[in-house]
């Protein structure tokens, strides 16, 4: 019988994919599970690299594609599962020897839970064995009942346990959000339907992370915007740690007037001030547009379940 569903949504991940599978073969000590790799609108041969594992491992891949997002991707998994616990996972991470375990334990004794995620060079995954070398080893506790923000109480999707009963009572996720936004706005509905996502060190993935992140402005400004529409949606302009009270308006004049000291002194303009140009670009104009106008899209929530 399954015990618990492991929900992987996957993008073109068949360079990354190998790793995470393959540290899900090599958990210990944990009750019957079953790995789930969503498909959304890849073009590489990651299905075919997934089911190379269908020996090892209880896996079936499914292809989502009517929508572009491991929200969407999320929500087909979870309405093919077996088990009575749900673990989302990402496609291009690892988790350690106790994750499924720990999260099996630690699901019998609370409903939602957010594992922890430090950030792991890229360089590192060249094998599962460095990956997971950047990783604090913890014994079994139970779930924290504080989130990591009161004012902000948001969730990481690709290190996120729940039961499938309470997934489905919150309606699963919403595609209506962009990456960087999805998970936040899952985080905070839960919140406020009274179960905030504890944090619980003993799940612990090793989150890949390039050494030099680097986003296009369109990208920045679109999750910039996205995160406008989840304030907007919770009425939380003043008490969040992104704006800190500020208008829209005020940080992209502040951002302007730092960018023209910048380029006096130093005659160019840093990464980080695009980034934060941008990203403040992108509140402003989802201000505007949601707040302001009340323009919002009709909400996806559940898509896919």
């Amino acid at each position: 019988m399954i015990h618990t569903s492991i929900i992987i949504p996957a993008h073109n991940a068949a360079a990354t994919i190998d790793l995470q599978l393959e540290s899900i073969y090599r958990q210990t000590e944990c009750l019957p599970f079953e790995v789930i790799v969503v498909c959304n609108r890849c073009t590489d041969n990651t299905v075919e690299t997934a089911l190379q594992w269908s020996e090892k491992i209880d896996i079936k891949v499914l292809e989502a594609n009517e929508l572009a997002g491991a929200s969407y991707a999320r929500n087909v998994g979870s309405n093919k599962a077996r088990g009575e616990q749900l673990l989302f996972l990402d496609a291009d991470d690892a988790i350690g020897e106790h994750y499924i375990a720990h999260s099996q334990q630690a699901l019998e004794e609370k409903t939602i839970f957010c594992g922890g995620y430090p950030p792991v060079p890229y360089s590192a995954f060249t094998s599962l064995e460095r990956a997971l070398s950047y990783l604090e080893y913890f014994e079994y506790e139970p779930p924290r009942e504080e989130t990591f923000n009161p004012e902000w109480p948001v969730l990481a999707g690709g290190s996120l346990g729940i039961r499938r009963s309470l997934f489905r009572e919150l309606g699963g996720f919403d595609p209506t959000y962009e990456p960087g936004a999805e998970d936040n706005e899952f985080g905070y509905r839960a919140y406020l339907a009274g179960y905030p996502a504890g944090s619980f060190p003993p799940a612990t993935i090793a989150y890949r992370m390039p050494e030099k992140q680097i986003r296009s402005g369109q990208v920045m400004r679109k999750r910039a915007k996205s995160s406008a529409l989840l304030l907007t949606t919770m009425g939380n302009w003043k008490a969040n740690p992104i704006t800190k009270g500020k208008l829209p308006f005020t940080m992209v004049l502040f951002t302007l007037a730092a960018g023209l000291k910048q380029v006096i002194k130093e005659q160019k303009l840093s990464r980080a001030w695009q980034e934060r140009f941008f990203t403040n670009i992108g509140l402003l104009e989802g201000y505007i547009q949601y707040q302001v106008l009340g323009k919002k899209p009709l909400s996806q929530l559940g898509r896919g379940l």
